[in-house]
């Protein structure tokens, strides 16, 4: 169904909802990084939650399902802890008055 013509007509249908959802849910965390960055993050979270990546670390890696989803989930979680980390400390940074940021740079 993945690679197949049904299957990318479902997808075609489903996934841009999807990534939409995704990408708002992003935004919590990313809302205070500069838009390349927040767009590089959706783009990788995007990629991670493709059927193809699945697919690709099954046939190169030998990974089954549940193995696939263990480490996309790993992943994730890690990226999360870097970008929640990253967005608390440029809202910070946009919060000083901006004499206090020219002082300490």
């Amino acid at each position: 169904m993945t690679t197949s013509r049904a299957g990318n007509l479902v997808r075609s249908v489903r996934r841009p909802r999807r990534l939409e959802a995704q990408n708002r849910a992003l935004r919590e965390i990313t809302g205070n990084l500069p838009a390349a960055e927040q767009r590089q993050a959706e783009s990788v979270f995007g990629y991670l939650s493709n059927m193809l990546t699945w697919l690709t670390m099954r046939d190169e890696n030998g990974f089954s399902g549940e193995q696939s989803g263990q480490a996309i989930s790993w992943a994730m979680r890690v990226l999360i802890d870097d970008l929640r980390r990253r967005n608390e400390a440029a809202g910070a940074q946009q919060a000083r008055p901006a004499s206090r940021r020219h002082t300490d740079e």
